[in-house]
């Protein structure tokens, strides 16, 4: 007997169903097609602006009178400035240092920071990954819903089989947690970031985040596979192939009328003629679905 999560499942509409079964391939997609807007969000800077004001003053003294190895956002209103009091003999340094409003140059420094790291993330989700998003609900009537078309679809069942490139193996489960994953965890991070000592990585963030989700969608109890995006550009999902063996079994839904299932029968004894097939119909006592073998 197989492990628990050796199988997951992937509810889908009867049209997309035919469409993976007649290609033996899978939409994956990126974070910004995802149906929940909060969905591979991460949170704000969590930094006290008032401190970093005075650390980064220190840091600038420090580019300044001690040739601190440090190199500011080129653009920032800091990087020019400070280039420009770099060319003044050191006496006259102090004195124009001394009179200037130190605080804005690092203001302005962390505001084109904050600005260009969210503009990375918007990328990272419209660009980097393409996912697919499976389950271990094999019978889930929200899920059915939401996902098969009112209960007119399909669900397919994988195998997760460590043989070469297989579709479902890698799966993650994903996390339920109401807090965000925060872009940087504190003060020094985002100083290292703006004054380019090691730069805040959005693609291993991001991955992090592709994990997490709001306790809202626990009963989902889903999995995550994840794999460099390799489509054009400007599009935000592709279509990945899977081995037929990966597949086990498919459950069609209770309000699946007689000429889809005979469609979807029809194909499957082409492509996938191992596969079992099962229907649910509904309980005569219960809310709940019962299944009947078909194949």
């Amino acid at each position: 007997m197989m492990e628990p999560n050796n199988f997951l499942y992937k509810y889908t509409t009867y049209k997309a169903a035919l469409k993976i079964f007649s290609s033996l391939t899978m939409k994956w997609s990126c974070a910004i097609e995802f149906n929940d807007p909060f969905d591979s969000r991460a949170g704000t800077f969590n930094i006290d602006k008032k401190a970093l004001g005075i650390q980064m003053d220190e840091i600038i003294y420090e580019i300044l009178f001690n040739n601190a190895g440090y190199e500011p956002f080129i653009g920032t209103s800091m990087y020019n400035i400070i280039q420009l009091l770099l060319k003044i003999p050191p006496a006259q340094r102090k004195e124009i240092y001394r009179d200037m409003k130190i605080k804005d140059i690092g203001g302005d420094a962390w505001k084109f920071a904050e600005r260009k790291f969210e503009q990375d993330w918007e990328i990272a989700r419209k660009r980097l990954f393409a996912m697919l998003c499976l389950t271990e609900n094999e019978n889930h009537p929200l899920m059915w819903s939401h996902y098969a078309d009112s209960h007119s679809g399909v669900v397919i069942k994988f195998k997760r089989v460590n043989e070469g490139d297989t579709l479902v193996y890698e799966a993650e489960k994903v996390e339920y947690n109401d807090d965000l994953v925060s872009f940087a965890f504190n003060h020094e991070d985002f100083l290292n970031h703006i004054f380019g000592k090691t730069k805040l990585n959005a693609k291993s963030i991001f991955e992090r985040c592709l994990l997490r989700k709001g306790k809202v969608w626990e009963y989902e109890n889903e999995w995550r596979c994840k794999k460099p995006k390799t489509s054009q550009e400007y599009e935000t999902f592709e279509f990945v192939s899977f081995r037929p063996y990966e597949v086990d079994s498919v459950f069609l839904g209770c309000r699946m009328d007689e000429e889809n299932e005979k469609s979807i029968l029809d194909i499957l004894s082409k492509k996938l003629k191992h596969v079992s097939v099962y229907k649910y119909v509904l309980d005569d006592r219960a809310f709940k679905n019962t299944l009947i073998r078909v194949v």
